[in-house]
């Protein structure tokens, strides 16, 4: 699909590439602040990794943690010292997550709940939180026109406040180059890993797909948070709207209720590409509505992800 329209808006935004460092802070504490009240709350222990407990060879112990599996507690251990302590195994030391992040111009959308990058910053930052506190590794990579490692993948829970500043310095700006951001990544990645993409895919669908498809071919798990905005989902905005491209100079003035039915189908006809394609690899794909409050959106995704993973 197209790069996104925007009803166009009076009056200029502020870019955040241009944030004080001091205000880079304030905002990601307030990015931390919300994960922790997210992920400790209604998601607590729901984000577990595939991969726990699948390998037999043993790593390390780690100190248990409320929501831990008792089936790995060291009994020995126990008995000896009277300590809780949890196996850990060799590929689950490895096991490390990569948020890939659409930092392109139609990310810039903007309605009446804000726009799609602060969410798609939310929704990065509740993840990087959940696997952090898991104590396994977590790397922020951006994207527009090229691919951008913003944080290398570490499983220190003190990396969290670096991760949240660089999401709250990376503004909208650039092409949707998706596809060919994901075959450069899968290139780079030497290890099984989880894929995490937060992007509103505006490019070519088939070559999505086949970006998704290298990936899971490498046994990685790609997981897919489809970001659009409500308006975007419903097309139910009055008339007549002045509509603006988002990465070109299309500019239209039209009555969207003279759209919306060749509109709608359009979309569906691009999103049933991206859920088939995300299907046919075994990749999750999450609708995701801005309109929508991030703990729903999560908290739905988590809880199936914690039953998937339990058997």
């Amino acid at each position: 699909m197209s790069q996104g329209l925007q009803p166009a808006q009076s009056g200029a935004r502020s870019d955040e590439l241009s944030l004080l460092d001091s205000s880079a802070i304030a905002q990601a504490a307030e990015l931390g602040v919300m994960a922790r009240r997210i992920v400790e709350g209604a998601l607590s222990g729901a984000h577990r990794s595939p991969y726990h407990g699948t390998s037999v060879e043993f790593a390390e112990h780690r100190q248990y943690a409320p929501g831990d599996d008792i089936r790995h507690l060291d009994w020995k251990v126990l008995g000896r010292t009277d300590r809780y302590v949890i196996k850990r195994y060799q590929q689950e030391t490895n096991f490390a997550c990569h948020l890939l992040l659409d930092a392109s111009s139609s990310m810039s959308y903007e309605r009446s709940h804000g726009s799609r990058m602060q969410y798609a910053r939310q929704i990065c930052a509740c993840l990087a939180y959940a696997v952090l506190r898991q104590q396994d590794a977590v790397s922020l990579q951006v994207f527009s026109d090229r691919l951008q490692l913003r944080t290398p993948s570490t499983s220190n829970f003190g990396s969290l406040g670096t991760l949240l500043r660089e999401l709250v310095r990376v503004g909208p700006s650039g092409l949707t180059r998706l596809p060919a951001a994901l075959h450069e990544l899968a290139g780079k990645l030497k290890r099984r890993s989880i894929v995490v993409i937060v992007s509103d895919f505006f490019d070519d669908e088939d070559a999505i797909i086949s970006g998704i498809n290298h990936l899971a071919f490498q046994g990685h798990e790609v997981v897919v948070f489809h970001t659009l905005d409500h308006d975007e989902i419903h097309f139910d905005m009055p008339g007549p709207v002045r509509f603006e491209g988002l990465e070109d100079d299309f500019l239209m003035t039209s009555n969207p209720m003279d759209l919306k039915k060749a509109y709608l189908a359009e979309l569906e006809s691009f999103l049933a590409k991206i859920r088939k394609g995300c299907g046919s690899s075994r990749s999750h794909y999450v609708m995701v509505d801005t309109s929508k409050p991030i703990s729903e959106v999560l908290g739905a995704y988590l809880a199936f992800r914690a039953q998937a993973t339990a058997h």
